[in-house]
């Protein structure tokens, strides 16, 4: 047993579902796919909302619950991965894609 199992994550597991992609296919994010959130890996320095102008590879997705999230690139050192971040909020997530 891993010093992880049984442990819960401090905020819920979100499933999204991918409305619209740009330059993702390498990461096989697209339209249609289903990814989940997993546990918060760092603090980004603004809303997503004011960014994504900047960001070449990004996508846009929603929760049944009706909040919208951005999946995007990070570069950070301990972060260099696809991570998930909601247009609302600071706070950006480990990010895999959920079993259909």
């Amino acid at each position: 047993m891993s010093n992880f199992e049984g442990m819960s994550l401090a905020y819920p597991v979100n499933t999204v579902v991918v409305k619209a992609a740009v330059n993702l296919e390498d990461h096989e994010v697209s339209v249609g796919s289903m990814w989940r959130t997993g546990n918060v890996l760092f603090r980004a320095p603004e809303f997503p909302s004011s960014s994504t102008h900047k960001m070449e590879k990004w996508a846009r997705a929603a929760d049944s619950q009706g909040h919208d999230y951005i999946i995007w690139v990070s570069n950070r050192p301990r972060a260099d991965r696809l991570v998930i971040q909601r247009l609302d909020s600071y706070y950006c997530f480990e990010v895999s894609q959920a079993d259909s």
